[in-house]
């Protein structure tokens, strides 16, 4: 994530949110497998990978193992293997941090016969910055064709 405010200190309530088990990523009847929870918070200004103490299920009332990491910032520190490349990751991280009016819509196309082409601009930015939206089924309507969507 890109996001500014989150930084090298682990945010705890993000792991938590990637619960395997309320997810459906094992079956109710199935104990589930360890998993490796990841979350990258590029924008942090110090950079490092920090890991969290394991979540046993033995010591936890969770029904998963976990284990965490925390990979802050965008730098040799947290990417070793990024070398000569850094500058263009940078650069494109930097890029993903400026406001954009991606999401301003405008009143040119009010009137009859453009209801098509209103639809067809939505969706377009729905894919800029896709699970954005509160809507249920906003993401995974922009997979369905117009006759789908008539349904």
């Amino acid at each position: 994530m890109n996001a500014e405010n989150y930084q090298s200190d682990v945010d705890k309530l993000l792991f938590d949110c990637m619960d395997p088990v309320k997810l459906g990523l094992f079956p109710d009847e199935v104990v589930p497998k360890p998993v490796i929870r990841i979350v990258f918070t590029l924008a942090a200004r110090e950079a490092g990978v920090h890991f969290p103490q394991a979540r046993r299920r033995e010591y936890h009332h969770d029904k998963f193992t976990a284990f965490d990491v925390w990979c802050a910032g965008l730098a040799d520190e947290t990417f070793k293997h990024i070398g000569t490349d850094l500058a263009s990751y940078r650069l494109l991280l930097e890029r993903s941090l400026r406001s954009h009016d991606a999401f301003k819509l405008e009143d040119e196309l009010d009137g009859e016969g453009h209801d098509k082409t209103k639809h067809e601009r939505v969706c377009l930015r729905r894919r800029m910055a896709p699970l954005t939206t509160a809507e249920d089924d906003a993401h995974h309507a922009i997979h369905l064709g117009a006759s789908e969507l008539a349904v």
